[in-house]
């Protein structure tokens, strides 16, 4: 079997079982029933002691504890003082290591969109990003936002400052931000991978070009890998930050999707930044209150 992104849009809905036609309501509840809804699952929190308590758990930690016992027993206090000392401060570190990692889950999670736009019985309908199941065609849509995790470094700019290698990713901080802004303006948004490039042409016009064939034959890889969009800025912007050491993110206006255009459907170019600037001023503030 083929991984998914080596799939044709075709084999991948055949794969789902869905149609060109989009999943029907009642599809659309039966899978939600045997999937569940679409969101990151998580644990009830447990209680900051019940954390610390639980970093004594460890083999290593319990046989350290024994040896403290026995150096407390054959008359050295200060070996056993030592051994206590390390034993809780392991345990602090542990404790703060898993309120960090809880802390950058219940990040992730604010990172879904919460509506998305969906095919549903022939036609689109706006549903919760929680109610989206296998099968569902989502639509981005012209005078959407952008939000970008990462960049895929086609362009020549970032090469001069990092090697290839180099990851192109924002700071996650920031990226956050501009998703909570979304949220709270209540904007349709989307979170991930943008490609990166020096020009448009080759991008809108790829048959024309001599390395037409590489072109086309790339943009299909990125697409299949589930690219939000292809823009210029944001892998030099990110590798660029990188280098000098300070936050940054993007935020990007979805003109016109010519996947959409491709496939016959309605693609209006949309000129107006009015969301994409309010979002960032908005996330700006987010972090200035989260900073102090």
């Amino acid at each position: 079997m083929k991984d998914w992104y080596q799939c044709t849009g075709k084999e991948t809905l055949a794969l789902l079982e869905a149609g060109e036609e989009g999943l029907t309501t009642r599809q659309a509840q039966k899978r939600e029933k045997q999937y569940g809804p679409n969101v990151l699952k998580g644990s009830d929190r447990k209680p900051i002691w019940s954390v610390f308590l639980e970093q004594f758990q460890d083999l290593l930690v319990i046989i350290l504890i024994g040896a403290a016992v026995i150096s407390m027993m054959t008359g050295n206090p200060e070996s056993t003082v030592v051994i206590f000392a390390v034993i809780t401060l392991n345990a602090v570190l542990g404790t703060i290591q898993h309120e960090k990692a809880r802390k950058s889950l219940e990040s992730l999670k604010s990172l879904s969109s919460p509506m998305a736009v969906a095919l549903r019985d022939g036609a689109k309908v706006q549903i919760p990003s929680k109610e989206v199941v296998p099968g569902d065609i989502l639509y981005l849509e012209s005078g959407d936002l952008v939000v970008a995790n990462g960049a895929i470094r086609m362009e020549g700019t970032s090469r001069e400052y990092a090697p290839i290698e180099f990851p192109a990713v924002p700071d996650f901080t920031v990226t956050t931000a501009l998703t909570e802004a979304a949220q709270k303006l209540g904007l349709p948004y989307h979170v991930g991978v943008v490609q990166c490039k020096d020009s448009f042409y080759g991008q809108h016009s790829p048959e024309t070009k001599p390395v037409g064939r590489e072109l086309m034959e790339k943009w299909d890889a990125w697409v299949r890998l589930g690219c939000k969009a292809s823009e210029m800025e944001s892998a030099a912007v990110f590798v660029v930050a990188n280098y000098l050491h300070v936050r940054v993110g993007t935020v990007l206006l979805v003109m016109a999707n010519q996947e959409r255009a491709k496939a016959g459907l309605e693609n209006p170019v949309v000129h107006d930044t009015d969301a994409a600037i309010r979002t960032a001023v908005e996330a700006i503030r987010i972090l200035i209150r989260k900073d102090r």
